[in-house]
């Protein structure tokens, strides 16, 4: 798969995703819109899942939308940003989420459900060296949902399904940043509405907390993006 249709395939996900996906997930998600686990973790979580299956070597749409509703549905039960270690299997045996998934418009099969369900339910607690319930999309969740811990804490290999996840797990702050910009720059140019502030905000590391978070607003453009990657080569 050539690198205009990756570009070609991830666009189109995204605008599922945010013009789609998110107005259904609105009508039953019990999570808050912003905050450590809200919506905006959602998107980003989906948004590292396209690109973890597109860059992994998935090129049809229809293999990678079960991993975008996935991540959509993965945090889908929480209701604030405490621990709760039953938070996806919560979200997995809601009649919303089967009921989400059965939508005409997404075309699934029940075995599909299944797997998605499935991912849902373990990814918190799957790991590389279990067995028994690593289907792909698993696998991709496990890995999108994970980077921003790496980000926040160091990378530790040993959680890690696939290299493309591990790749966006080592990356640096500044590499984060460069990262958001590609995803903001595709949204401005194709004029796809995002859920708000992850592709508006700077991602930087506090040296004190050590912890990863979003500052000022972040304004960018095709050119700008560009120049960043030719700058990384």
């Amino acid at each position: 798969m050539n690198k205009n249709h990756k570009e070609i395939l991830k666009r189109n996900l995204l605008f599922f995703f945010e013009n789609i996906v998110v107005d259904k997930l609105k009508k039953f998600s019990t999570q808050k819109e912003f905050g450590y686990h809200g919506l905006e973790h959602t998107e980003l979580v989906a948004l590292r899942a396209i690109d973890i299956a597109v860059d992994g070597g998935l090129s049809r749409f229809e293999d990678v939308v079960p991993v975008v509703l996935a991540a959509a549905l993965h945090d889908s039960a929480r209701k604030d940003d405490g621990y709760n270690e039953n938070h996806g299997p919560d979200a997995a045996k809601r009649p919303e989420s089967t009921s989400f998934l059965k939508d005409y418009v997404f075309n699934l099969n029940d075995k599909q459900i299944g797997d998605i369900l499935s991912a849902v339910k373990v990814h918190t607690v799957a790991m590389p060296q279990m067995f028994g319930f690593q289907n792909y999309i698993t696998k991709i969740l496990c890995d999108a949902d994970r980077c921003r811990l790496s980000w926040d804490s160091g990378y530790n290999d040993k959680f890690f399904f696939t290299s493309t996840g591990k790749k966006i797990a080592k990356m640096k702050p500044d590499e984060v940043v460069l990262y958001l910009k590609r995803w903001k720059a595709r949204a401005e140019e194709n004029k796809i509405p995002t859920v708000g502030r992850p592709l508006d905000m700077r991602y930087v590391k506090d040296p004190l907390s050590r912890r990863v978070y979003f500052t000022e607003p972040l304004d960018v453009t095709i050119n700008e993006v560009l120049k960043d990657i030719k700058k990384q080569r």
